[in-house]
């Protein structure tokens, strides 16, 4: 028994075939793969993952989803299909978002780290006794 020959199309003919069919697809190396329908979990998940993002992207002008988004260095841009094109269809987004401008730091290294190391500390410290709290109550639970 052998299997069919693969048959390899352009990303111009996936997207061609793909706005008039009736299911979804993906296009992986050439190929075009049939998407599998969304469980119930699925879609709760993305659900939950939508209105989680929802406040963040819309206080930094971004809509998500298939919705324009305007472009922020560091967190959100749309490339044209030309661009993508030139990447050789890699949809690595440090590729196409780029970093944020950095900030300023005029703190000096030797004074930075210290403090942040004693910012850590205390951080450490409020977590050990968080932890300490949280067993209590689930002891005096009977857990």
């Amino acid at each position: 028994m052998s299997a069919l020959p693969k048959t390899f199309v352009s990303i111009e003919e996936y997207l061609a075939l793909e706005a008039s069919a009736e299911s979804r697809h993906e296009y992986i190396g050439g190929e075009i793969v049939a998407m599998t329908g969304a469980s119930i979990v699925h879609n709760q998940i993305k659900q939950n993952i939508s209105r989680f993002f929802d406040d963040p992207l819309d206080a930094q002008g971004c809509n998500q989803m298939g919705d324009p988004v305007a472009a922020e260095a560091g967190f959100c841009r749309v490339a044209s299909l030309d661009e993508v094109r030139g990447h050789d269809y890699k949809l690595t987004p440090g590729i196409y978002v780029g970093t944020a401008a950095a900030e300023a730091d005029d703190e000096l290294f030797e004074e930075k780290m210290p403090r942040l190391i004693g910012e850590l500390r205390g951080l450490f410290a409020q977590s050990d006794q968080l932890q300490r709290e949280i067993l209590a109550d689930l002891e005096g639970l009977g857990i």
